[in-house]
């Protein structure tokens, strides 16, 4: 009996590399969320500064970490600081079930992504209870076969599970890093409900200014945050974190 009930809560399972339209289109009217699709985001440009596009030399496994350097050092260009008292860059490709959560009713949810900004300074073991920012890369490669916005799917989960399980509003960055066709996912309130906000077409400038002002305006680089107690003087983010966690992860089970 535990084989086949084993059997059957895997066959339940939500992958998010393998979560189709119809399966996700099921999951966010179970949730009761929509998506919201803005044009991107205004960003006040410095023509001085520009994000230099990467090189994938390798496949996705074995180029991340080197990816992943480059991005960062990108970002300190567009005003991103790394280091004590501020943020720092977690590899957590190999994790794959790092974001994994179970939900009573859809069944388990499974999967990770490959670097999430946190605070500095907080194990590996404990970066998704902080995450600010999770990038899921593709190759050049991978989006020349497939278009980037057929990952789309696998980025909405990504933003679920992240902002699952951390107590900072995570924004989700879908992109091969080397064209300026990013993806970016974002909570919002529409409405007084919560909603997925999604921007497309989103340039690497673009992309690196708003991961900037996210940082800025809606985390903190402290490893002991906590969402406070009452809603007085709390930013827009952190009001927003409150909903979701009273209404979505109130039902919900980490696995």
């Amino acid at each position: 009996m535990k084989e086949h009930a084993d059997e059957e809560k895997e066959s339940n399972t939500i992958a998010f590399s393998t979560v189709s339209k119809n399966t996700i289109r099921s999951y966010l009217a179970f949730i009761k969320m929509a998506i919201l699709v803005e044009d991107p985001p205004n960003a006040v440009e410095n023509n001085d500064v520009s994000f230099e596009p990467f090189q994938w030399l390798d496949t996705e496994e074995k180029d991340t970490p080197r990816a992943i350097s480059h991005l960062e050092q990108e970002l300190k260009k567009f005003g991103v600081i790394f280091g004590r008292n501020n943020y720092k860059m977690f590899d957590v490709h190999k994790y794959d079930t790092l974001l994994s959560f179970e939900d009573e009713k859809s069944g388990s949810v499974s999967g990770g992504t490959d670097l999430l900004i946190a605070p500095y300074g907080i194990a590996i073991e404990s970066v998704r209870k902080l995450s600010c920012v999770a990038f899921e890369f593709k190759t050049n490669v991978a989006v020349d076969q497939k278009e980037l916005e057929s990952f789309y799917y696998e980025a909405v989960m990504e933003l679920i599970a992240t902002n699952y399980h951390s107590d900072q509003m995570t924004l989700v960055v879908l992109t091969d890093l080397c064209t300026n066709n990013c993806i970016l996912l974002t909570l919002t309130m529409e409405s007084d409900k919560l909603a997925i906000l999604k921007y497309s077409d989103v340039t690497l400038n673009q992309m690196a200014i708003f991961v900037h002002s996210h940082l800025q305006q809606n985390c903190f680089p402290i490893r002991t945050y906590s969402l406070p107690d009452g809603n007085e003087g709390l930013r827009e983010s952190e009001i927003i974190m409150k909903a979701w966690k009273k209404e979505r992860v109130s039902d919900m089970t980490t696995s």
